[in-house]
């Protein structure tokens, strides 16, 4: 019976993710990227709404695009292990307010965990007049808190002629490697407040955490607001999605991927520098550091070359192999990455022979 398992990859390295793998029953319905803020100067609050849509139709990938190319990269960099990653997202907001005179006057960061909800993102009809779509995580929250003074306690000042400019610098999406979502220790205490950029609380917070989306590194820049005060109060509702989810139909078809990787690499390591049974040559190891004076390599020859040998399939074995005019692929690998079957090989094993100088009576006399 097939195994369902959801997939991520952030950066270059791909994550399991540890959650339901039930099919979404909704629809993300966010047309594009955009913003809006608003004043409440009765009460000096900034009411911000945020809607981001990363998800390009012009270059978005299916998810079996995404599937395949998590198959060859498994399989080409010979990967043995997929880690875990938790369905647990920690929302990071960094903002500044800067006076009239452009110097920044507050530089704080605010946190809160959310939930991501798997929804549909339809992708339109492909080639073969078929719907198709794709999973993505939605991510809807509302973040609000109280912001920090920047004048000290007991000094008194007029502020009615005051203009301050309130920027988000940048937004940051982070999933939790670790904990769980039952996981008790979530730093209650610190959601929704703010401290300072840098704080160690914050920090505490994200060290265990891997970051898979900012708006500064994608480049989205949140419009600037100008105000008459310092807010006391930010409200942020966000709206965005995260595509970076894969959803595979079997696991099983990524576990006979790593094993296999696993079995290949401890074959390697115990015939490195090995001849195998039934060959006559060793394996490459694709080195040309000398041991003991020397050193060994493949490389390719034509088939008239003197003790030329035929690549042939790995399987190709018994008496159907000739050791004397044939190598298996996997044996030259090492040494000739892109080595196809039917071309010639041939084994070099290289005496190094030093150079030295030894003075006779005041002569130089080279020795080979």
């Amino acid at each position: 019976m097939a195994t369902k398992a959801i997939y991520t990859k952030i950066g270059k390295t791909y994550y399991r993710v540890n959650q339901d793998c039930s099919n979404p029953n909704s629809i993300f319905k966010i047309s594009g990227t955009h913003s809006q803020m608003s004043l409440n100067p009765s009460i000096r609050q900034v009411d911000s709404n945020i809607w981001i849509n990363p998800i390009s139709l012009d270059n978005v990938k299916t998810n079996m695009e995404e599937y395949n190319e998590m198959l060859d990269y498994l399989t080409n960099n010979k990967i043995t292990e997929i880690p875990n990653i938790q369905n647990r997202y920690l929302l990071y907001m960094d903002y500044s307010v800067f006076n009239e005179r452009g110097t920044e006057v507050n530089h704080n960061v605010v946190t809160k965990e959310i939930e991501a909800a798997d929804v549909f993102y339809p992708l339109g009809v492909n080639m073969d007049s078929e719907l198709i779509y794709k999973q993505v995580k939605a991510l809807n929250t509302e973040l609000s808190f109280v912001t920090k003074s920047c004048t000290p306690m007991g000094i008194m000042r007029d502020t009615s002629t005051d203009m301050y400019t309130l920027k988000i610098n940048d937004i940051i999406i982070y999933q939790d490697l670790v904990h769980s979502s039952s996981y008790c220790d979530k730093h209650y205490s610190a959601r929704e407040n703010c401290y300072a950029c840098g704080s160690r609380t914050i920090n505490s917070q994200i060290q265990n955490m891997k970051k898979i989306y900012s708006t500064y590194d994608n480049g989205l820049i949140i419009a600037a607001v100008e105000v008459p005060y310092i807010p006391r109060k930010m409200v942020i509702n966000l709206h965005m999605a995260i595509d970076n989810t894969i959803v595979v139909y079997d696991n099983s078809s990524i576990t006979d991927i790593l094993v296999e990787n696993l079995y290949l690499k401890k074959y390697e390591e115990e015939m490195q520098g090995r001849i195998p049974d039934g060959e006559k040559y060793p394996t490459a190891d694709g080195s040309t550091t000398e041991v003991n004076g020397k050193y060994d390599y493949y490389a390719r020859v034509n088939d008239d070359t003197v003790g030329a040998l035929r690549v042939v399939e790995d399987d190709l074995i018994g008496d159907n192999y000739d050791k004397n005019t044939m190598i298996h692929q996997s044996m030259v690998t090492k040494d000739i990455p892109d080595i196809q079957i039917n071309e010639y090989v041939k084994y070099f094993s290289v005496s190094v022979m030093h150079k030295c100088v030894r003075l006779y009576g005041g002569t130089a006399t080279t020795v080979f």
